[in-house]
Parts: structure tokens; C-alpha cells; sequence
């Protein structure tokens, strides 16, 4: 029998009780959001459990809808991809140990919003970062609330040195029975307590250190104390110019304790608001992982040093299955823009391998590290007789702005393989505008599936180049078609 637990929020309610100490007062701290602005954070989440080390890396975007006297509201969206590092060899499976297991994901920790919740995400904060009005947002793991509570901290609302905010949580747990938990389910609720208290430390000039200490535990306990508590302390640095929190790292220890079973998991989070450029630059990467959702992002990778890259190097060059391996871990690592053709070069070398899996290891590689340079070998990798050579070749080329390329992978839209032709939309996509001639052509294919896939694409790609041809394709005999293609039309010209 496996049982798999969740914790949902279902009960979040904010009380802010500010608590005036005997010291002088400093500054007001008040948000400053303004409206239609975009603010970005860089968020790392780290949970070293017994057995394993969950990371969560990415950024949390705050977008303002409205900003006024009587507050801000503002939606909230996150990327956080998840990697799981085991600790101890022969650990069991992620996401297969069971209750009696220490260190399991299956912990009663992850904070999901209640069902039900509105879709909107949209949450009003007054200038002092309480919450006056939610209808809904993004939850956290590891009783860490929301997207917008984590990079919106209140503060006082009198200039004091010292406030303190206490909540009244509700944890809804559900106890699934069965193979991965999808059997028979039983839920229980029980209440919480969260109070966290703030002290400013430090103020020079515009930049105010505030600590942060909270604890968190559940109102019920046996002679072990609280089952579920976390007691956490850290600081973050408020800036009163621009009326934001700068950064904040903050450190926590998460227990669990369940008849004989007590699990100790340390947290670590740290956030940073980004400037303009950086948060570009990452809208930037979204917006690719959106047209291909199949092409590793630089927050998926891991870094590596100079000199592993090339101890890795000599074991891709000595083949084998060490050599194999070598190559899969530059598949998941961040590239040195400094040594990327050199490793380029060894890639596409592995990638004309008669071994089909050093092929397939290549290709998944050049994803992350090819350069133009590799078109000619991942063309040929897209005829490969080995499907995740072919896969990965796709994904690659979706990287760069290559005409020969784009006419490879448009071979594969009628491909009978639905999750290939889903890749080869995704990189076309991707591809932009350079894409577009290799794709027209396909809006006379006999297939209506493939006519529709090449409206979708010059829809998000085409140029006025695509207009004649989607134009004819409005009187599409299949209506599905004909929609698409009118679409395609209306987005070009909104891009004129």
C-alpha cells in the first residue's frame, strides 16, 4: 500500500499585529509599485532532506495592474523548475518511498492553493505589503505560502524598529491509498500558528536590513511537541527609493514528527530583485521556452568549472561508456561561452558515431551547447534511425536562424510520430521568421492536421512574406483550417 501526502492551504488568512518596542523611530518603510511595471526576482530554494537535495531555481515575476493611495493590485507568475540530487547511493526512487521511509518526497510539506481557488492569481497589498484581497495565487513547497507573500514582506505602519505580524493557518491533508495515490483518499484538517517577527538593524542611506525570525507549528501535539513545525531566521534589505525589497536570504529547519518518525529538513531561501536587462533577458528565455518547450533553459543546468570541463572533455575523447556518460553530463551542464566551439567541435564528432547511443547522447549535448556550426551533422541527425538522436536533433536546430535547417525539420510536420511533428512545431516556432519560407509550403498539404500546424506556426513567425499565402488558405475546405489561417493573417498584420 502506498501512501502519498499533500498539504493544501486552504485557510491563509494575514493579521498583521504590529507591536511597538521602546526604540526611536527610523524611516517608514512603504511600497512604491508602480503601475504597469514588471518586477522580476531571482529566486533559489534549497531543502536538504536525509536522502536528497530538492532545488527549486528560477524567478518570480510581479506584474502591477493598478497602483493607488489605496493599494496595489497585481497578478504574480513563477518559474521554479524543480531537480532532485540523491545523497546516498542505492536511495530509493523519487517519488516511490513510502510513509516509513525518512526523507521521503511524500513529506506532508507542499503548500498547494486550495481547489477551487480562482484562476486569476490576483492579489491587492496596501503600501505596508499586507494583503487586503486575494483570488488566488501561486503556492510553494515546503510551507512557504505564496509567490507574492515570499518577495512582499509587511512592514509597520507606524516607522517602528521593531513590528510583528501573526497568522492563522489551516492544513488540509490528504492521505491517498493505492498505486501512486490514486486510490481512496482521506482528508484531515488541523490549525496552525505563524508568527514572525522584524527588527530593523541597520539603515544606510536608501538600503534598510531588516530581521526576519518566524516560527510555524501546529496547534496539536503529542509528548514529541508540535507534529508539523519550522523555525526560521534570516534578513532582507529594503530599499525606501525605490520602495521595494532588494533581497533576502533567509534560512529554516522544517520537522515533521509522526508517531516514531521525526525529519529534520534544513531550507535555504534567497531571492534578489533583478535590474532591467537581467529581467530581459530571462522574459527573453521564457518566451522561448514557450514557442519550445522542449529545449533546456539555462535555470535547468548546472554549472561547470573550467577544469571539470576538461577532465569531461578527455573522457568523451577515450569513447566508450564512460564516454557516453561524460557526454550526458554536458547535456545538463551550463556552457563556458569561452570553450563552447571547442566542445562543439568533440560534440559533433560523437554525433557521427556508428554507437546510436553516442549519437543520441550528442545530440541531446548540442541542444545546449551547439553552434551553427553543427547544423550540417543535425541535419543528418534528423534522418538518424535512433528516435531520441532524431528528437534531440529537432530541439537543437531549433536554436538557431538556419534556412537549411528550418526545411529539415517542416519535413517532419506530416511525420506519423505525434510527439516528434509536436517537437518540430516547437522549433520552427523558435526558429522565427528564418522558418517561415520552409513552413508556407505546408499549407497545401493533403493533411488538414499539417495545414492547421503551419497556419499555427506563421501565426506566432510570418511576416508579410506569409500574407498571400494565408490568405488563400482562409477558404480552406476544412473550417478548422480556414480559422487558423484568418488568425495567422490577424496576428501579422497586428505586427506591421
Amino acid at each position: 500500500m502506498n501512501r502519498a501526502f499533500a498539504v493544501t492551504v486552504v485557510t491563509f488568512t494575514l493579521v498583521v499585529v504590529s507591536t511597538v518596542l521602546a526604540q526611536a523611530p527610523v524611516k517608514s518603510l512603504r511600497y512604491q509599485f508602480q503601475p504597469g511595471e514588471t518586477y522580476t526576482y531571482a529566486v533559489k530554494i534549497v531543502a536538504d532532506r536525509p536522502s536528497e537535495v530538492e532545488t527549486y531555481e528560477g524567478h518570480i515575476k510581479l506584474t502591477v495592474k493598478f497602483a493607488g493611495a489605496d493599494g496595489t493590485r497585481l497578478t504574480s507568475s513563477a518559474l521554479l523548475p524543480g531537480k532532485v540530487k540523491v545523497k546516498v547511493a542505492g536511495a530509493p526512487a523519487v517519488g516511490k518511498k513510502t510513509k516509513s521511509a525518512p526523507g521521503s518526497r511524500n513529506l506532508p510539506i507542499t503548500i498547494t492553493p486550495p481547489k477551487g481557488a480562482p484562476t486569476a492569481r490576483e492579489t491587492t497589498v496596501d503600501v505596508y505589503g499586507n494583503i487586503v484581497k486575494s483570488t488566488g495565487d501561486i503556492g510553494l513547497s515546503y510551507l512557504l505560502g505564496s509567490t507574492t507573500r515570499l518577495v512582499i514582506e509587511p512592514t509597520s505602519r507606524g516607522a517602528e524598529k521593531a513590528w510583528q505580524r501573526s497568522n492563522d493557518v489551516t492544513l488540509r491533508e490528504i492521505e491517498s491509498f493505492g498505486p501512486f495515490g490514486k486510490g481512496p483518499s482521506n482528508v484531515t484538517t488541523s490549525a496552525a500558528k505563524e508568527v514572525v517577527n522584524y527588527e530593523i538593524v541597520n539603515a544606510t542611506d536608501n538600503l534598510v536590513r531588516v530581521k526576519k525570525t518566524s516560527e510555524f507549528k501546529t496547534a496539536a501535539g503529542g509528548a514529541t511537541g508540535p507534529r508539523v513545525k519550522m523555525n526560521g531566521s534570516g534578513e532582507f534589505v529594503f530599499d525606501t527609493k525605490k520602495g521595494l525589497i532588494q533581497s533576502c536570504e533567509y534560512q529554516a529547519t522544517l520537522s515533521i514528527n509522526e508517531g516514531n518518525i521525526s525529519v529534520d529538513v534544513p531550507l535555504t531561501i534567497s531571492y534578489r530583485l533583478m535590474d532591467a536587462v537581467e529581467a530581459a533577458t530571462t522574459q527573453k528565455l521564457v518566451d522561448e521556452r514557450k514557442k519550445n518547450p522542449f529545449v533546456k533553459q539555462r535555470s535547468d543546468l548546472e554549472e561547470i568549472t573550467d577544469d571539470k570541463l576538461t577532465a569531461t572533455l578527455a573522457e568523451i575523447k577515450a569513447g566508450g561508456v564512460k564516454g557516453n556518460l561524460a557526454v550526458s553530463r554536458l547535456a545538463k551542464s551550463a556552457p563556458l561561452e569561452t570553450r563552447r566551439d571547442e566542445v562543439a567541435a568533440i560534440l559533433d564528432d560523437v554525433a557521427k558515431s556508428q554507437d546510436a547511443t553516442a549519437r543520441a547522447y550528442a545530440a541531446n549535448a548540442l541542444v545546449v551547447w551547439g553552434t551553427p556550426k553543427n547544423v550540417p551533422t543535425l541535419i543528418e541527425l534528423i534522418k538518424d534511425t535512433n528516435a531520441s538522436a532524431k528528437q534531440h536533433a529537432v530541439e537543437a536546430l531549433g536554436r538557431f536562424q538556419d534556412a537549411k535547417g528550418a526545411e529539415a525539420v517542416a519535413q517532419l510536420l506530416p511525420d506519423g510520430n505525434v510527439g516528434l511533428r509536436l517537437r518540430a512545431v516547437a522549433s520552427l516556432k523558435t526558429m522565427g521568421p528564418s522558418a517561415e519560407k520552409a513552413v508556407q509550403p505546408y499549407l497545401k498539404h493533403a493533411t488538414a492536421t499539417v495545414r492547421k500546424d503551419a497556419c499555427k506556426i506563421l501565426s506566432e513567425i510570418g511576416t508579410q512574406q506569409s500574407l498571400a499565402a494565408l490568405k488563400v488558405a482562409m477558404a480552406d475546405r476544412d473550417r478548422t483550417v480556414a480559422t487558423d489561417a484568418a488568425a495567422a493573417v490577424q496576428a501579422i498584420q497586428k505586427r506591421k
